[in-house]
This record gives structure tokens, sequence and C-alpha cells, in this order.
């Protein structure tokens, strides 16, 4: 396979992804269960954005110094963390809302909400914020150490690894033990192995062969149906390793396609809000498919305003930063 300047297969799994994390936040509002085959393919989608974020990174630093290197990862931690408080920001109002409808005092809520926004990435209804809140605490990490170097990448992914196994074993057999390492590692180091596992495949990209995907796809497969770990790793790079083969004619429209994937991650979770909330004050019960399908159009349609919104005023294009 080969290196493409314009990962034209990748962006259109993006899109495609976007709508698989709109079914799993979805899904989770609701009592129904989706197939086996459904929800092993929707969580693919974070550990795709993940992978994606990595192969670009090691693609960046290629011609860069490690001490450069470094740096731009130090800067480009702060700038997550201050997208992390803005999207904290503009999904308050949900906070509030939630607040005046839990029965909390006061400080039980902050309380919550502060353990929340450190230790998870999240807040009411803002589960994907956790995303940029990985990323950000990945990349400090990084800021410390050669990544251009394979030794320290492998041991990165050896740490990584570890902590996955870790939080692996405390979520089937919950241990005081592990507590801390749950706590501190389950949100904020989630992201670091797949962001490891990126940089390696932008490495190793010339001599990744077809006939890899088979037997790493049948691994991944037996590990979801005996609920053991990595399986979200393994068919991640499966998927990326798909998309990245997709050679096809560079065009704008996977630049929209690129932009629209992430307004949809970051926006979808006020649109399923309104649509939860309107459909419980009616008193009409939250079915998956037909709420699934309201909130994905929804969506692309308050996400397609806010891209036209972008195009046609110079002054609204600082918006782009909050999806950079």
């Amino acid at each position: 396979m080969t290196r493409l300047s314009q990962l034209t297969g990748v962006d259109i799994f993006k899109f495609i992804f976007a709508f698989a994390v709109i079914a799993i936040h979805v899904s989770a509002m609701t009592a129904d269960s989706l197939p086996p085959a459904v929800d092993y393919t929707i969580n693919l989608a974070v550990p795709f954005f993940f992978l994606t974020t990595g192969y670009l990174l090691a693609r960046k630093i290629q011609p860069m110094t490690a001490g450069e290197v470094r740096s731009m990862f130090r800067r480009k931690s702060l700038q997550m963390f201050r997208i992390y408080g803005i999207w904290l920001m503009i999904y308050f109002p949900l906070t509030i809302y939630n607040y005046l409808h839990t029965g909390m005092t006061l400080l039980e809520y902050m309380r919550g909400y502060l353990y929340g926004i450190v230790f998870i990435g999240a807040s009411y209804m803002a589960w994907t914020l956790w995303f940029i809140y990985s990323m950000a605490v990945v990349f400090m990490i990084f800021s410390f150490i050669n990544v251009k170097s394979r030794v320290n990448l492998l041991f990165l992914f050896i740490i990584f690894f570890t902590f996955t196994i870790m939080i692996w074993i405390y979520k089937e057999n919950p241990s005081r033990y592990l507590y801390l390492v749950y706590v501190l590692a389950n949100r904020s180091l989630a992201g670091g192995i797949y962001i490891v596992a990126g940089m390696w495949i932008y490495n190793i990209n010339k001599k990744i062969r077809w006939q890899f995907v088979v037997p790493v796809i049948a691994a991944s497969i037996m590990l979801y149906l005996f609920n053991l770990p990595f399986w979200e790793l393994t068919g991640g790079i499966v998927f990326f390793i798909i998309a990245l083969s997709l050679n096809l004619p560079s065009h704008d429209i996977y630049l929209i396609l690129r932009n629209q994937s992430m307004w949809i991650y970051y926006m979808h979770m006020y649109v399923l809000f309104v649509v939860y909330t309107l459909l419980g004050n009616l008193g009409i019960e939250v079915i998956f498919l037909p709420t699934y399908i309201t909130v994905s159009i929804l969506t692309v349609l308050v996400t397609s305003c806010i891209g036209v919104v972008i195009h046609r005023y110079p002054r609204a294009r600082c918006l782009s930063k909050l999806i950079s």
C-alpha cells in the first residue's frame, strides 16, 4: 500500500463513522439492543478517528527535528485543552437544564460535574468531548518524549497496552487496587494506543499487505464475541487500512465530508437532547430506528447550516478551529 497525499478514502469512512457515533448514542438513550454485527461496527468509529489522527501526525512530523516535534505536541495539547473548554461552554446550557431537573443540591451536582470534566472528559450530553480531552492528555505526554524514535513509539504502545489490560481487568472484576488506574486512564489515556497505532501504520505502510487484513479482522471479531480487550483496536486498524487503499481522485467534496463529519460528531448530541426531551414531554416512546433517522437528518441540516455560515462569512471562519 502507498501513502496518499489526499486521504480520500479516510474522509469517506470518517463521514460514515460520524453517523455510527450517532447510532451509539441513540442506542444508549433507548432500551433497544442492536444486533451484534451493528454494535461491533459502530463501536469502531472513535478508534478509527484516533487512528486517523495518529497517521496524520506521523506524516506531519516526518521532516521535523525531535525538538520541533516536542514543541509542536506541547502547542497542540494546549490547543486541545482550549477547544475542550470551549465545547464544555457550548454544552453548558444542557448542564444547567440537567441540574434543574435532577433535584440535587448545587454542591452535589458540581462535585459530579467536576469529576466528569476532569476524569472522564465529558459533561451531561457532551459525551463526545472525551475524544478531545484524551488527545490533549496524550499530546502532552508526547511533548516529553521523542516520538520520532521507533523505540520510544514502541515503549509508548506497551505502556498504553498495559493500561488497556488493567482497565479491562477492573471492568471485569472491580478492585480497589486498580480503581485509581481506572479513574485516571479510562478516558484520558484511552486514545493513546490508537494514536500510536496510527503512527505505526504510517511508518510501515509500504509493508502492509492485504493478507494481513483477513486474520486481523477474524481475531477482532473473536475478541469481541468473547468480550476481550483490543477488538476495537484490531477492527479499527483493518477499517483504516481499507480506507487508505481507496485511492480516489481528489475533489473538493472530500474536504466538505471531512469537516462535516467532525461537526456531526460534536453537534449531534445537542440534536439528540432536543429530540429526546421533546419525545419525553409528548409521552412518545423513544425507539431506536425512527429516533436515529430523525437525529441524523436534523444533525446534517444543522451542521450544513454551520458549514454555509463559515463559507460565506469570513468572521465565522474561526469556528473551524473547534473541529481542528
